[in-house]
């Protein structure tokens, strides 16, 4: 399952580990707030860049 996660706040980033047997699609305005996580994660510079087939 593809999943993406707009905004990876505290929130976000609690999100993305439970979700992390999934391909996870991360989107953050401010860059900075990108982490590594143990999970499969994208980055994505654009929502655009998502590849949802």
């Amino acid at each position: 399952m593809k999943i993406a996660i707009i905004g990876i706040g505290n929130m976000g980033s609690l999100f993305a580990k439970q979700l992390s047997d999934h391909d996870i699609y991360v989107y953050d305005k401010d860059e900075e707030r990108l982490k590594t996580f143990d999970a499969n994660i994208i980055t994505l510079d654009k929502l655009n860049d998502m590849d949802l087939v």
